[in-house]
């Protein structure tokens, strides 16, 4: 499919005198961004996205929308820490890059959201920058990417051709700013776009365009005009990069559960209080069921606790529900014994499923054992019964 584009840019430069071929040239990277499915990412909608997706979308977004860790997050990664992003200085942005495509025989419509985007003013000017959420590797981002940013440029594109001809701008101007309606002077605004990557897997994808392409031929490939993303792997950036602590938590949080590791979450996080967004932010990644409890009125509350406290939540409802069962089943037989019975029973079916549960969310025998006091042979059983491991 690339390669033919290539080709088709090719004959359309031939062909400049040529409206019907100007038309296509205008049109031919719209419309192969226009075919490429939107359905992978945490920032897009559409059909088959169910409610918790659609919940995390908006999670993320707001969590960015902030100006001050939209800013911290692009000064850590893009420009190595330096503060060239000045959060005073953004302003939203419409997300909405949605157009047509027009051509001789056909008129297509393409909807298209973008997760974040602002405006950083410099004076009187700004340049564009975005923000797209990705939880899983995406094997065409580059090409989606660059689709954003042509999107962002053909929206201001078609703006300005329009104040040109509704102001009377293009009487008495050459040829090719009248047909193209715009202005030899004109200028768009830099777009700069960042694709967050939140998955557990470090990205094997692809980074640029060129990695898209079939092996180019020595003699082209200096010709070849590339596109690189700018991907930032919530798994890979050191936390301390970023200045903001929100920001910094967040990326710090995820590594350490995506590590398996508790016991460096309860020795860096038992006394540190962490902002109720940040949580929200931790759950959609990792899925974990974790309830935040504010611990004063800025609602913040204090990592490991709130983590325990989801920890004992689970155990207490795990076992009530297998005291119940168990009683009840008990009860129906018309024995006291059988009563006793269930009641063990149950409250061992609690344990196993409170085990499990912690097992799949990555917790280690010590850790489940240290926590519920559950002995270690109990929780090595239910781990080989469950084929669970660490």
């Amino acid at each position: 499919m690339f390669f033919s584009c290539a080709l088709i840019c090719v004959i359309i430069m031939h062909k400049e005198n040529d409206s019907y071929a100007k038309e296509h040239m205008i049109n031919s990277c719209a419309y192969a961004a226009y075919i490429l499915p939107q359905t992978s990412g945490p920032g897009e909608t559409g059909k088959g996205r169910n409610n918790l997706q659609q919940e995390n979308d908006i999670t993320f977004k707001e969590f960015w929308r902030d100006n001050d860790r939209f800013a911290d997050l692009f000064n850590g990664t893009l420009f190595q820490g330096r503060p060239v992003v000045d959060a005073r200085q953004l302003r939203e942005a419409d997300t909405d890059v949605s157009g047509r495509i027009v051509g001789k025989t056909r008129k297509e419509s393409y909807k298209r959201n973008r997760d974040v985007v602002k405006k950083l003013y410099r004076g009187t000017e700004f340049v564009i920058l975005g923000l797209e959420d990705q939880s899983h590797i995406h094997y065409a981002m580059p090409l989606r990417s660059m689709g954003y940013d042509y999107f962002n440029y053909t929206k201001e594109y078609k703006e300005i051709c329009r104040r040109n001809r509704r102001e009377n701008r293009l009487r008495g101007r050459s040829a090719g700013e009248y047909l193209s309606g715009f202005l030899k002077t004109d200028r768009l605004h830099p777009v700069f776009t960042l694709v967050v990557y939140y998955g557990e897997e470090p990205w094997d994808g692809p980074y640029s365009l060129k990695d898209l392409m079939t092996d180019l031929p020595l003699e082209l490939e200096s010709s070849f005009c590339d596109y690189r993303m700018n991907l930032v792997q919530m798994i890979k950036e050191d936390p301390g990069n970023f200045t903001h602590p929100d920001v910094s938590a967040l990326f710090d949080l995820v590594q350490l559960i995506y590590k398996d590791d508790p016991k460096g979450l309860q020795k860096k996080y038992s006394d540190v209080e962490v902002d109720k967004d940040v949580f929200d932010v931790v759950k959609a990644i990792t899925s974990l069921d974790i309830k935040v409890v504010p611990g004063n009125e800025r609602g913040k509350a204090k990592m490991w606790s709130t983590l325990k406290k989801w920890q004992q939540e689970s155990y207490e409802s795990g076992k009530q529900a297998g005291e119940l069962a168990g009683y009840e089943s008990g009860e129906r037989a018309g024995y006291e014994s059988g009563k006793q019975a269930g009641y063990l029973s149950g409250e061992r079916a609690a344990r196993a499923a409170l085990i499990g549960q912690m097992l799949k969310n990555h917790w280690d025998v010590d850790a489940i054992h240290n926590a519920t006091a559950i002995p270690v042979d109990e929780i090595r059983a239910v781990q080989r019964e469950s084929n669970l491991t660490n």
